[in-house]
Order: structure tokens, then C-alpha cells, then sequence
């Protein structure tokens, strides 16, 4: 084989190697499940450690044993003007499929859950950015939700249907903290 066969085969593995390593860097896992999630459990939101920090709600995840509740928390943004889309549990017609919560520059859709602590099913009315600095709204951020449903269509879920005014569910900033799911 000659030299110019070598480096066309090399470039051609190459070539392959590239799309198969762009292909799976790509792919994400998704978790469907045919039981619903629990109703969220009544909590008392933690006080905030410091300026700067968004609440991240809890959420059910799923694991061998089935269903167990993962704590919300307070977290810094990984940049300046991001806020958090929460992760939600929708139902797609043939199970329960978990959506992974986000950051982004704005709050995208999260099935209409109402999560409370600034987070009632549609936006985040818990605070907001100031140029650099986040200025919570401390009586909204610290409201605890009445609604505990956990999940949105299916038999009992919420039925709040994703409008085209929402933000384009973009994962551009990062996964969400603490995601088990």
C-alpha cells in the first residue's frame, strides 16, 4: 500500500472517528417510567447562605427501588443572568418521562408543576437580576406551594400544555445540580 492509500485511509478513519465520538456526545439518557411520581412532600424551604444564590427545587428521581425524593437546594449560577428551569415528570402517552432541569437566560417550561418557593408552574417570580447581582424576592422565594401534584398530563397530572412563548429548552449551561434521574 502506498503513501497516499495510508493517508487517504487514515483521513477516512478519521472521518469516522469524528461523527461516531460527535454522535454519542450527544446523546442523552432518558428515564420513562409507567407509574407516576408521588404528590411533593410538604418541606420547609432552608434559609439562603448568601447573595448571589437561586433556589433549585426537589423532584422526585427514579432508582432501582423505584421512586425517591432529591432535595431542592440552594445553588450558585455557573454564570451571571442564568436562572434555573426545573426538572418535571410529564406524561408523553405511553409513560412518565423525566425532563431534566437547566440553566439558561431564561426559565423555560417545567410541565406547570407548581413547586412553590418562586416557582409556581409558570416563570420564577422569586427574584431577578440586576446587572451582576440577583435580587430575591424574599416573600415569594420562601412561599411553600398548595398544589402537590408532581407531574404534568397522565390520569391526575397537571394539565398545562408547553405554549410557543416559552424559551427553546436549550441545555446550553450546564446540567442541573444534583440530578439523579
Amino acid at each position: 500500500m502506498g503513501i497516499y492509500q495510508r493517508k487517504f485511509f487514515a483521513a477516512c478513519f478519521s472521518l469516522v472517528l469524528l461523527v461516531l465520538g460527535s454522535s454519542f456526545a450527544f446523546s442523552q439518557v432518558s428515564v420513562s417510567i409507567d407509574i407516576a411520581p408521588p404528590p411533593l412532600p410538604h418541606y420547609e424551604q432552608p434559609a439562603c447562605p448568601d447573595d448571589g444564590y437561586l433556589w433549585s427545587p426537589g423532584y422526585w428521581a427514579y432508582g432501582d427501588d423505584g421512586y425517591f425524593w432529591v432535595p431542592g437546594t440552594w445553588v450558585q449560577p455557573p454564570e451571571v443572568g442564568l436562572l434555573w428551569t426545573p426538572s418535571y415528570w410529564g406524561w408523553n402517552g405511553d409513560a412518565y418521562e423525566f425532563y431534566p432541569g437547566y440553566w439558561g437566560e431564561n426559565v423555560g417550561f417545567y410541565g406547570g408543576i407548581d413547586y412553590g418557593y418562586g416557582y409556581g408552574g409558570n416563570g420564577y417570580n422569586g427574584g431577578h437580576w440586576q446587572g451582576r447581582h440577583f435580587s430575591r424576592d424574599s416573600a415569594a422565594s420562601r412561599a411553600g406551594s398548595a398544589n402537590r401534584v408532581s407531574f404534568n398530563g397522565g390520569a391526575a397530572g397537571v394539565t398545562v400544555f408547553k405554549r410557543a412563548a416559552y424559551p427553546a429548552d436549550l441545555r446550553a449551561a450546564g446540567p442541573c445540580p444534583g440530578c439523579l434521574a
